[in-house]
């Protein structure tokens, strides 16, 4: 399969599609290919929506009510309740949720043994062990393991998520990332308790090497890379980028790097790494929203 010849060709269902990822997904598709109708698009959520990419409508349906699961040719499975405090859900409840999401998942990658499938994981499963997580956070990288195993296969690439960028990111979420931007925009002080060391890559350039790597018979579990900084450089790109007037305060300077978040080299090859562009480009597309 070529991304780029076959794709328009292709019955592609998307799990999750209305989550950030997912928004990202479709917008590197319009980007790419073009009108988003011009593709045969399966998309699920958690309910039944409806939203906007840049104009055109996207439908989302439950994903237990996928009708005809047979005859994809791509599969992407992004659809995972993610671990915010805010849910305010036991985590037995939790565990419930995501694990109903693989055994539907995993009945469609059944029924389509020949597709193309690309999951996204995260860099969490690696750090699983780290004394420092949170009980919700030791049981959403446990789960990430469990769908790993269960989703990996000949026709599948799984790419370990360790932070990303995207201009669909939720400014209301849980993410330093999003944090930040949010404060600089009303030049609020912004406050790093643990100046800690993240690597970001751009949603959309990963999703769309992912892709590209899977057509080209790429296959395994790959680290998605990209740029490392410390959380005080990140503060710094995006009050610069914002021409905020906001003050940056360090509360602990000097972390353990037990705390760090950040991604083994990738393996991707050389000229798919290529195309991943620096912090600065990426924060500059996120506040612009583009």
């Amino acid at each position: 399969m070529n991304f780029n010849n076959d794709i328009k060709k292709s019955r592609i269902l998307i799990t999750g599609a209305s989550g950030w990822i997912g928004q990202e997904l479709l917008c590197m598709l319009q980007s790419k290919i073009g009108s988003l109708v011009d593709l045969d698009l399966t998309c699920t959520a958690s309910s039944a929506k409806t939203f906007s990419i840049h104009g055109e409508i996207i439908d989302c349906i439950p994903l237990q009510e996928v009708k005809s699961s047979k005859g994809f040719d791509l599969i992407v499975h992004l659809a995972f309740l993610l671990p915010k405090a805010s849910l305010g859900i036991q985590i037995q409840e939790y565990e419930a949720i995501n694990r109903s999401i693989l055994e539907l998942v995993k009945d469609i990658f059944n029924d389509n043994p020949e597709a193309l499938k690309l999951v996204l994981s995260t860099g969490a499963v690696e750090n699983s062990n780290k004394v420092n997580h949170s009980e919700l956070m030791k049981s959403y990288s446990l789960l990430k393991q469990d769908m790993e195993t269960a989703l990996s296969g000949s026709q599948s690439l799984v790419i370990r998520l360790w932070s990303a960028t995207g201009h669909h990111i939720p400014l209301d979420s849980e993410y330093a990332l999003a944090n930040f931007i949010s404060a600089a925009r009303q030049s609020r002080e912004i406050v790093i308790r643990n100046n800690v060391n993240r690597t970001f890559v751009s949603s959309q350039e990963l999703l769309h090497t992912a892709l590209e790597f899977l057509c080209q018979g790429g296959r395994g579990c790959i680290n998605s890379g990209g740029s490392t900084l410390s959380l005080l450089e990140l503060a710094e790109v995006i009050v610069e980028t914002t021409q905020s007037q906001s003050k940056i305060r360090v509360e602990n300077s000097t972390t353990s790097k037990n705390l760090n978040y950040v991604s083994p080299k990738s393996e991707f090859p050389e000229n798919f790494l290529n195309r991943f562009s620096s912090i600065e480009s990426q924060i500059e597309r996120v506040v612009l929203g583009s």
